[in-house]
């Protein structure tokens, strides 16, 4: 609006013609406020929709530290048939970090959802425990047995995985099974010759080496299903980050992992830790004794409250650094027997779910896949750890 020399501010103002024009500048400016506006909104709209959709539960996990979460909220265990008393009383769950902890057991699994190699000590690398031998390195979960498809194969669908027995036996890897032969397969694989393929764990790819035709006819036969074969994930193929994971669940702990942490082809987490004190605390709500192996952790450690492992944020075993993720979701794997091979043992599942189920409303989208017993852990600083190490926590 322009001023003429004749009338003053307020009398142009006043004037009808002016007046006119002062409207007409005034509704123009409304309108593009309305429609940046507008547009703002639905933009905001947009980018929410796809959050949810692509990241399920961001807007809970927003200003949590980066690296782990809250501790779990569960609730008390059932009482057995007989047992007297309030079910509240059998938790005194311990939030004080215990300083007496040490590690009592130490456990490699070379072939994904099969048995464990009981150690001393192993290497706690970047990838996951390390076995290293003058023939080269087994790392954990490094093998895995797949179908015709290169989709990974576990205990969840051939409970009889849990019969098969992996053994060093100097630059092999020695695999045996009841009525089996044993397989050999070598720990380092010659790369300029092997079969380089793309295997699947959670719909996540991966980089592998075919095994050959003789080890995918041990497992064929043994697991009685067509079409499967052994695959291998060498050291110089570097892992899969934590953060490059695909599938739903991974998506949601993306939150909870730095870009250094990786593993090869466990389900989610380069390392376990859990108690024998926890597991004795679920073995007195069972009618049977839980071994600890059902959980198949790689650090058994005792001297500690039961489940006060949930509270161990930062902490030393030897040289090795670790930080704690976030609980570990236990699924029908647990359920598995590891002497018969079977699913025998549906009362552990159950009675986890009746007291270690999350109840934190805050981090449901994370930990709704299952009860939460172990914990998964990152690793800070690599380096040997040993059976007697004793736990030492360090600053948040």
């Amino acid at each position: 609006m322009f001023f003429t020399p004749e009338r003053t501010p307020l009398q142009e103002f006043l004037h009808p013609s002016s007046r006119l024009q002062y409207d007409a500048e005034f509704w123009k400016t409304v309108a593009k406020v309305a429609v940046a506006g507008a547009v703002l909104s639905a933009g905001t709209i947009c980018c929410v929709r796809y959050l949810n959709s692509r990241y399920p539960g961001w807007y809970r996990l927003r200003g949590k530290k980066r690296g782990r979460l809250p501790p779990p909220r569960v609730g008390a265990p059932p009482l057995k048939q007989g047992e007297k008393g309030d079910a509240a009383q059998y938790v005194p769950l311990s939030t004080e970090k215990s300083h007496g902890a040490r590690v009592v057991q130490l456990a490699v699994y070379p072939i994904k959802s099969c048995k464990e190699i009981l150690v001393e000590a192993f290497h706690c690398g970047e990838l996951g425990p390390e076995l290293r031998t003058p023939f080269g390195t087994v790392h954990d979960r490094s093998w895995m047995v797949v179908t015709d498809k290169y989709h990974f194969l576990s205990q969840r669908r051939k409970p009889r995985m849990a019969l098969i027995q992996p053994e060093i036996d100097g630059a092999f890897l020695v695999v045996n099974a009841p009525g089996m032969s044993p397989l050999r397969v070598p720990i380092q694989p010659d790369l300029s010759t092997a079969k380089v393929v793309t295997s699947d764990v959670w719909d996540h790819q991966i980089s592998a080496v075919d095994c050959g035709d003789e080890a995918a006819e041990w497992f064929v036969t043994f697991l009685e299903e067509p079409g499967l074969r052994m695959v291998h994930h060498p050291h110089q193929f570097g892992g899969r980050g934590m953060l490059e994971m695909d599938q739903q669940v991974m998506k949601i702990d993306r939150e909870l992992w730095e870009k250094k942490d990786k593993c090869t082809f466990a389900d989610g987490a380069p390392y376990l830790l859990l108690s024998q004190e926890s597991v004795s605390e679920l073995s007195r709500h069972t009618d049977t004794p839980v071994p600890w192996i059902h959980f198949r952790p790689n650090i058994l450690v005792g001297g500690c409250p039961p489940n006060n492992e949930d509270y161990w944020w930062r902490f030393r075993i030897g040289s090795a650094e670790f930080r704690n993720a976030k609980p570990c979701c236990r699924c029908v794997e647990t359920t598995v027997d590891p002497k018969t091979g079977t699913f025998a043992r549906k009362d552990v599942l159950e009675t986890l779910k009746a007291y270690r189920t999350n109840q934190d409303p805050a981090v449901d989208d994370v930990l709704k896949f299952g009860p939460l017993f172990a914990i998964n852990l990152g690793v800070d600083q690599t380096g040997p750890c040993s059976v007697g190490d004793v736990i030492i926590h360090l600053p948040d």
